[in-house]
């Protein structure tokens, strides 16, 4: 009966460990505004193989259509769909200053409406305009992190980087930090391009349409087909759910570790129970002397109480020891919340207790039911 407490107290231990960590993730400060959002992927490279001008010229077509869908209040292109586990990643130098340091950082390439269309706020300077075109200087946004990093002490408006394969660029803004590549990331340098001046023929639509999400999905993919028959459109979704997938391992973790720890409570339970309900049977002889020599009802409960008492507290300190060891392991899978986590090992072990604790007191009830001169009587 005290490994049946261990485990379920291991189990459940780490069940609540990854149900905070989801919990944690979905309250993280993302950056952007997921809800209302829908977005979907649209690739003209192989086999459509469209060339850089004609395929500007169908996302300049699409984006004008799906703006104009009722229920649509904006629109942006981005190369890919934040914080749903796609990143680039590049090491981003200044070219006027080699003895900084060189940061590693991650990029996306957005047009002029993606900042307003998804909710990212510039602090410092400005977003991208219909003047930063192909053919004019080009200008990069970043977000603060890389800012600190890359220029400390100083605004990095006017200056300009050197990375992801790119000319230099000027920095025309600086962003609030976010989430880019998953929710539980640590925070980290980016950078947004503008997709006027790099091509990319894969790029993500985003579309803001609050309550309309499912009609303005299904009318992305009438206007992709009536535009190119043929055009693949994948990870379409609402930026809710897209984003969702980050959170997977502490999802699944926290779902499937969570239901083994509620059986192996309740089996630990069923098991401390029976136990004690047997022991008290087969004690119903020395109960009943003991309460024909002045034994008290309290005292009966105590001594049966007691004994599974203990034998709750053995296996949650067993089982203490195990969650700690696993949830130390486990730690790369938490975000926002330590592995020794105070109210997660406070909390369950003492739910744990409370449960053997009432699991004993059944047959407990049993033993002071036992009248003396039955009991005395009793083979």
């Amino acid at each position: 009966m005290g490994a049946q407490v261990a485990v379920a107290v291991t189990l459940l231990l780490m069940g609540t460990l990854f149900a905070r960590s989801l919990r944690m993730g979905l309250e993280a400060e993302l950056g952007f505004e997921p809800e209302g959002a829908v977005a979907a992927i649209v690739d003209l490279g192989p086999p459509l193989d469209y060339d850089e001008e004609r395929a500007r010229a169908f996302t300049r077509t699409l984006v004008e259509r799906v703006g104009a869908l009722p229920g649509v209040e904006r629109v942006g292109l981005s190369r890919l769909v934040l914080a749903a586990g796609s990143s680039s990643s590049d090491n981003v130098r200044r070219p006027d200053a080699p003895e900084v340091a060189d940061v590693n950082a991650s990029y996306t390439l957005v047009d002029a409406g993606y900042f307003e269309t998804m909710g990212i706020r510039v602090e410092a300077g400005r977003g991208f305009t219909t003047g930063d075109a192909k053919g004019s200087p080009p200008v990069v946004v970043i977000n603060r992190t890389m800012a600190d990093r890359l220029f400390p002490g100083e605004s990095p408006l006017g200056q300009r980087i050197e990375g992801f394969g790119q000319e230099p660029a000027e920095v025309v803004g600086v962003t609030a930090p976010g989430k880019y590549a998953f929710i539980t990331e640590q925070p980290r340098a980016f950078a947004f391009y503008p997709y006027a001046q790099v091509f990319r023929s894969s790029m993500a639509l985003h579309a803001r349409a609050p309550g309309a999400e499912a009609a303005t999905l299904q009318a992305i993919a009438r206007e992709l087909r009536s535009l190119e028959p043929d055009v693949a459109l994948g990870q379409a979704g609402r930026v809710e759910d897209l984003i969702g997938f980050s959170l997977y391992p502490q999802r699944f973790a926290a779902r499937l570790v969570g239901a083994f720890g509620v059986v192996g409570l309740i089996l630990a339970a069923l098991g401390i129970y029976g136990v004690l309900a047997f022991q008290v049977a087969r004690r119903t002889r020395e109960i009943g002397v003991r309460r024909a020599l002045g034994a008290t009802s309290s005292k009966v409960v105590r001594s049966v109480v007691g004994r599974g008492g203990r034998i709750a507290a053995v296996g949650c300190l067993v089982g203490m020891a195990a969650g700690a060891g696993l949830a130390l392991v486990a730690r790369g899978f938490l975000y926002g919340i330590r592995p020794l986590d105070p109210v997660t090992f406070t909390a369950v072990p003492a739910v744990l207790f409370l449960v053997a604790v009432l699991a004993s007191w059944l047959p407990a009830q049993r033993a002071v039911g036992v009248e003396a001169t039955v009991a005395l009587r009793t083979e």
